[in-house]
């Protein structure tokens, strides 16, 4: 917010001439000033002095690019319109002079005085309509700079309004908004150049690190790339998306415009550069000019896709016009609808397993040769069946496989004893 200093034109000098006023109007002036040191502080000791009062000439406020001074008070009138003692001009609008002085930053006084715009057609309970050139009271060619420049006049009360509707600005930080495919759909749409579809998917992936709102960077790009055509100085082969200059600059010739080794380094110098306006760390190392943005005194501060006008290009309307031309439409397109995949059978249920008998099966042993259907006892002490807590079906079946091989031995062990006791007895015949 810039700061407001009051410092009044004495009563009695023939220049604050203490009619009534009633603001209907806020009057915008410049200063056909544009000497060294004519700021607002030079303007308010000239209105002070002998000359203005001569004339007589004064006004409300004056605005330079870090403060603003009042000369009068908002209930008494001023001579600044050129429209006579009667005149509607001088009657009922409040003045404002905006400085031109060589050693100034234009664009910050008129950001200034859009802002002191703003605040008094909220106070008087105004609308933009009511803020009027000196021109439309008296036909003088002023405010000159604003009149002089494609523009000027239409983006200064765009910039008013915006101070108007500060809850309308387009924040650079934030989730994105949009969708890749959203993006892509509507550069075709635009007729964009193939690589300029193709690079989107590396503004989300960007965005994704440092938290810039891809969509807006995307949309910035569009309009310093033509969509990817470029036809100005800056090359395609440069992967320059967003007109960013080397740090030592001397012109707008196409070495003045930095290169980048590919089109993702590109996008990467992209979210760097903005980076240093909103005062977010870069990516990896940034390029020459970042360096030069983060030496500006607005640097780290700018919040909103409509400030970027007089800083990231000389246009004061430059962000309003992302928006307005770019932004805009880009949001409201309709992602392309997912292609549907072809019904497909459902699985098969799958099959039940069989079922496991309560008990396992009974596992014969191998009959004795010669003892056909002979079963012999069981062994005293060895169990029949696995006792309870004794290992489940494993245990079961273990049981009954040593039992099996028990038996086994048990008959092999009969039939060799009744063979050694044959063999004696025929020896014993003999």
């Amino acid at each position: 917010m810039p700061t407001i200093i009051v410092d009044l034109i004495p009563q009695g000098r023939r220049n604050r001439p203490g009619y009534r006023l009633i603001p209907r109007y806020i009057t915008i002036h410049d200063t056909a000033n544009p000497n060294i040191g004519a700021d607002a502080r030079a303007h308010a000791r000239y209105l002070k002095g002998d000359s203005a009062a001569a004339i007589p000439a004064s006004w409300h406020f004056t605005v330079d690019d870090s403060l603003i001074i009042q000369h009068l008070p908002l209930d008494e009138n001023g001579w600044h319109a050129g429209d006579g003692t009667g005149g509607a001009g001088n009657r009922t609008s409040i003045g404002i002079e905006i400085c031109e002085n060589k050693d100034g930053i234009r664009v910050e006084a008129e950001r200034n005085a859009a802002w002191l715009t703003a605040k008094l057609l909220r106070d008087f309970s105004l609308d933009l309509a009511q803020v009027k050139q000196h021109h439309h009271w008296s036909g003088k060619n002023c405010p000159r700079v604003l009149r002089e420049r494609p523009g000027g006049w239409s983006s200064f009360l765009e910039a008013v309004r915006l101070q108007l509707l500060p809850s309308g600005s387009t924040p650079i930080v934030g989730q994105a908004k949009a969708t890749v495919a959203q993006a892509q759909e509507w550069a075709r749409r635009r007729q964009a150049q193939a690589r300029f579809v193709e690079i989107a998917p590396v503004y989300w992936y960007f965005a994704a690190l440092t938290g810039l709102r891809p969509e807006v960077l995307y949309a910035q790009s569009a309009k310093e790339t033509a969509f990817g055509h470029y036809g100005g100085a800056v090359q395609p082969a440069q992967n320059n998306w967003a007109g960013i200059k080397v740090e030592e600059a001397a012109g707008d010739s196409t070495a003045d415009f930095e290169t980048f080794g590919t089109p993702e380094e590109g996008v990467r110098g992209h979210f760097n550069h903005l980076c240093a306006y909103v005062g977010l760390k870069p990516v990896g190392e940034p390029h020459g000019r970042y360096r030069v943005v983060l030496g500006q005194p607005w640097a780290g501060k700018v919040r909103y896709v409509e400030e970027l006008g007089g800083r990231w290009a000389v246009s004061a309307d430059y962000g309003i016009s992302i928006v307005r031309d770019y932004l805009n439409g880009l949001l409201a397109v309709s992602p392309p609808p997912v292609p549907e995949l072809p019904p497909q059978e459902p699985p098969s249920p799958p099959q039940k397993p069989p079922a496991l008998p309560d008990e396992p099966p009974e596992i014969p042993g191998p009959p004795e040769p010669g003892l056909p259907g002979e079963i012999p006892d069981p062994e005293p002490g060895f169990p029949e069946k696995p006792q309870p807590g004794g290992g489940g079906l494993l245990s079961c079946l273990s049981g009954r496989l040593l039992r099996c091989i028990y038996e086994f031995l048990k008959r092999i062990t009969a039939r060799v004893e009744r063979a050694m006791v044959k063999a004696r007895g025929e020896a014993g015949s003999d």
